[in-house]
């Protein structure tokens, strides 16, 4: 406050001792609260406050919702099946093949279920009791066709292309595979070009092969190098993750080549994937109890999308659908354990809907504040006012709040919340 305002025309001296002074360098003379004479304050500045941090958020805990149970699932014990085959297709879920916990007996039944009528339909049956390797994407979808790797027939190998025809309802033998002597590991990749087939083993090593749709001739190329744990095709391109070193890795189709993407997936080994959109890979980690979800793009990389709520296994399948955008989670495997408290049965079918976007945090700022949105790897985080997008943040943003309201942040779940921090500073 001016002294000019009081009356005062000059200022001649302090009216309080040198000795007060101490302790008040730097500081600003101000008229006191009684207007009797000066004090020291120090500078006015922003005081800072950490909104969200998102190193220490958590991602969410859900509760996978029960659908329904595959038709043939109980028909010979009371453990489930598993080792299926499994695909979406438009608004059908499709299952065939497996065998049951025991070991005992195995199935041909192919069965489709109508995701939003919710009913099953019985289909014509596989041409042998089909069944491949556990929490191995076998089967995949091309060109009004659902292509599936039989492993086994029964108890003997098998080790063909069975395909089955959407329109006529039949099922055929695209031919035999060359196959590994054993095989742990088995995916199966359906681009447009031609069907992949990945094999691998503790022992045996790996192989890749093509196979023509056509002609059905098959082509060795360059394996991964490793065991496949993990694999899918994202677009038109073939995304793999090997089991030593869990690095994803890229298939150059035209170079015949893997090339490492840097990108370090969170687990070895997991649930098969069958996404219709062709837009990520979804694994678990098996051996966990409860166990965590994480989803693959290129653009983020793995990101963990939730944390099951049940003390329970995980799923062998998850399967995305293009026309519900649910995740539907195809538990097998899961009926042989005794350990978990909450165990799901082999052939239950739960689901759930993922929100597409993190929402960060609502905040309310006023006028004059300071907003900082920091982040270090260069992510897109979305803010809006009052319901409207704003604008799109990444790296270090600092805004200065002209119209005061309620902030809203969010971020693809393509991407991980870890490396996000939302500040509000306040001046005084």
């Amino acid at each position: 406050m001016s002294l000019l305002v009081k009356g005062v025309t000059s200022f001649l001296k302090l009216t309080d001792t040198p000795a007060s002074y101490a302790g008040t360098a730097q500081g600003i003379a101000a008229v006191n609260i009684g207007e009797s004479g000066l004090e020291f304050r120090p500078h006015s500045k922003f005081t800072s406050i950490k909104l969200f941090d998102g190193a220490t958020a958590s991602p969410p805990t859900i509760y996978t919702s029960p659908l329904t149970n595959m038709p043939y699932a109980f028909n010979y014990s009371n453990r489930g099946i598993y080792e299926f085959g499994a695909v979406i297709v438009g608004d059908w879920l499709y299952v065939f093949g497996g065998q049951y916990h025991d070991g005992g007996a195995y199935s041909n039944r192919c069965y489709r279920y109508h995701l939003t009528a919710r009913y099953w339909e019985r289909l014509a049956n596989l041409p042998v009791n089909g069944h491949s390797p556990y929490k191995s994407t076998c089967a995949g979808y091309h060109s009004g066709k659902i292509y599936f790797a039989s492993v086994y027939n029964s108890q003997n190998w098998d080790r063909h292309i069975r395909s089955y025809d959407m329109a006529n309802n039949s099922w055929a033998d695209e031919g035999a595979y060359t196959p590994l002597s054993q095989v742990n590991e088995l995916c199966l990749f359906c681009c447009t070009d031609a069907l992949y087939l990945h094999q691998s083993h503790t022992s045996w090593g790996q192989r890749f092969d093509k196979m023509d749709y056509a002609t059905k001739a098959w082509t060795n190329l360059t394996a991964l190098g490793g065991r496949l744990a993990i694999g899918g095709v994202i677009g038109d391109e073939i995304y793999a993750v090997r089991m030593d070193n869990r690095h994803t890795y890229l298939y150059n189709k035209g170079g015949n080549s893997w090339v490492d993407q840097s990108q370090t997936c969170p687990v070895g080994s997991g649930a098969a994937c069958y996404d219709e959109n062709r837009a990520a890979i979804w694994v678990a980690d098996f051996s966990a109890k409860p166990y965590n979800a994480y989803r693959y793009t290129p653009a983020g990389g793995w990101v963990t999308q939730y944390t099951e709520g049940r003390q329970t296994r995980s799923p062998d399948w998850f399967i995305v659908s293009a026309s519900t955008a649910r995740v539907y989670c195809l538990f097998g495997y899961e009926g042989l354990w005794v350990s978990e408290s909450e165990g799901i049965g082999g052939g239950c079918v739960h689901y759930f809907e993922p929100n597409g976007v993190w929402k960060l945090l609502t905040q309310t700022f006023n006028e004059g504040d300071l907003m900082v949105l920091y982040e270090e790897a260069d992510i897109p985080v979305v803010v809006e006012k009052d319901g409207k997008p704003l604008f799109t943040g990444s790296g270090m943003d600092t805004i200065y709040i002209v119209a005061a309201g309620s902030y809203l942040f969010s971020l693809s779940q393509d991407f991980e919340k870890k490396s996000v921090q939302i500040w509000r500073s306040i001046w005084g």
